[in-house]
């Protein structure tokens, strides 16, 4: 009987969790629609590249 107890336990957490939260909600709808990344200033590529520079080791 105890054996019988816990894999009806055991089924029902599966079960549990494979549902999850929102289980039929499509992968990306929360996302909204894909925007272009913003350009960068010329300082700010300036800025990454010192950056990029420093994490390697140069000057």
């Amino acid at each position: 009987m105890r054996q019988l107890l816990l894999l009806l336990a055991l089924f029902s957490s599966l079960a549990m969790f494979s549902s999850g939260c929102g289980g039929s909600v499509q992968p990306g709808v929360a996302d909204g629609p894909e925007q272009p990344a913003p350009e960068l200033t010329p300082e700010q590529v300036d800025a990454e590249r010192e950056a990029a520079r420093n994490a390697a080791g140069g000057n």
